[in-house]
């Protein structure tokens, strides 16, 4: 049942961001699955320390799907936003960081954001 409401809520998910039909049926199959080396980056950022201003400059009023990589334990975040920008920002905000409780914000004001990559899965129409 828990698999079922996690299949319902990322399929609307898709369908509010107008995901492509492939990258539609790649999130169904991974709710079941931890791997996502099967998933191919549009842009990589290595550094997500060094690369800020980048981020933020080339995702700007962008919709998209997005992979953050704990590159010390290989713990990955999957995330999506109809303003990519606006949600980078939140997550570069310390003050927003130490509000939160999610595993991401936790992981990224644990490790420092020089331990993680940030991939950008799928770009979308908003």
């Amino acid at each position: 049942m828990k698999n079922l409401a996690k299949i319902t809520s990322i399929t609307r998910l898709a369908q509010f961001i107008q995901l492509p039909l492939r990258l539609n049926t790649l999130l169904l199959q991974r709710s079941y699955s931890s791997n996502v080396n099967t998933c191919e980056s549009v842009v990589k950022y290595l550094d997500a320390d060094k690369n800020k201003v980048k981020i933020f400059s080339e995702n700007r009023n962008k919709a998209g799907v997005y992979l953050w990589t704990n590159k010390l334990n290989g713990n990955n975040y999957v995330g999506s936003s109809i303003n990519l920008s606006v949600r980078f920002y939140t997550y570069y905000s310390l003050r927003s960081l130490a509000k939160s409780n999610r595993p991401l914000e936790r992981a990224l004001l644990k490790y420092g954001f020089s331990n993680f990559s940030l991939d950008i899965l799928e770009y979308c129409n908003p």
